[in-house]
C-alpha cells in the first residue's frame, strides 16, 4: 500500500523456484529505504531483517521495527557478534533472515559496494541457502531524499537460490565472490552504472 501510494508498481523476473517451507538467507543490493518494502513483497517466506539500530528511534515505525527485527550497532563488535547469535537462533527455528551485505546504503557513485561476511558466515554455519535479489531501479526512483526521485515501475530479479551444502568457513570468500558477481552482472544487464570492487587493481570481497 505504501509503494502504490507513492506511485510505484513492480515488475519481477524470477529465475528459480523458492521453497515456501524453508528458511533462506536473503541478500540484495542496498540502494534505497524502499528495498525493505520490496523484499516483503517479493518473498512470502517468514523472515526478519538484520537492520541498523538507529531506525528503532523513528516514530511509530521504530516501535514495530525493533520488535520484529534483529538490530545491530554497526560500531560495536559485541553487538555484531550478538546479532549473529540471534540470527542463528532464528534460522534454526525455521525463520529466514534478510541481510544487505554492503552493510548500508553506499555512496551514490557506487553501483555495488564491497560485501561484509556476516550473511555468508551464517549461511555456511547453518547450511541455509542464499536467495539473491537484484534491485536496479530503487536508487534512481527513491534514493537519498535530497537527490530527488519519481514514481514508476520498480524492476527486480529474484535469482535462483544458492545451495551451500558441504561448504565450510574456508569457502566464505568464494561464496561472497559468487554472490557479488550475480548481483553485479544483473545490475549491469539492466544498464546500471557506478563504482564496484572490479574498479580496483586488487578487488576484495570482504570488507572490514
Amino acid at each position: 500500500m505504501v509503494l502504490i501510494g507513492l506511485g510505484f508498481y513492480w515488475r519481477v523476473k524470477r529465475l528459480g523456484k523458492i521453497d515456501a517451507n524453508r528458511p533462506y538467507i536473503i541478500i540484495g543490493n542496498h540502494a534505497s529505504e524502499i528495498d525493505i518494502m520490496m523484499m516483503l513483497i517479493l518473498v512470502k517466506n517468514n523472515f526478519v531483517f538484520i537492520g541498523k539500530k538507529e531506525l528503532a528511534s523513528l516514530p511509530l515505525f521504530g516501535y514495530f521495527y525493533k520488535r520484529t527485527n534483529i538490530l545491530v550497532d554497526r560500531k560495536s563488535l559485541a553487538s555484531k557478534k550478538a546479532v549473529l547469535k540471534q540470527a542463528g537462533d532464528r534460522l534454526q527455528g525455521g525463520t529466514g533472515v534478510c541481510v544487505f551485505p554492503e552493510g548500508g546504503i553506499p555512496p551514490t557513485n557506487y553501483l555495488l559496494a564491497p560485501f561484509k561476511a556476516g550473511a555468508f558466515k551464517l549461511a555456511i554455519e547453518h547450511q541455509i541457502p542464499i536467495l539473491p535479489i537484484t534491485f536496479p531501479d530503487h536508487k534512481r526512483h527513491f534514493g537519498e531524499f535530497w537527490d530527488g526521485g519519481y514514481p514508476g515501475i520498480l524492476r527486480a530479479t529474484v535469482h535462483e537460490p544458492i545451495a551451500v551444502d558441504g561448504l565450510n568457513e574456508t569457502d566464505i570468500n568464494a561464496l561472497m565472490a559468487r554472490c557479488y558477481k550475480i548481483l553485479h552482472d544483473e545490475l549491469r544487464s539492466y544498464g546500471c552504472t557506478g563504482k564496484t570492487i572490479y574498479d580496483s587493481e586488487k578487488p576484495t570481497f570482504a570488507a572490514s
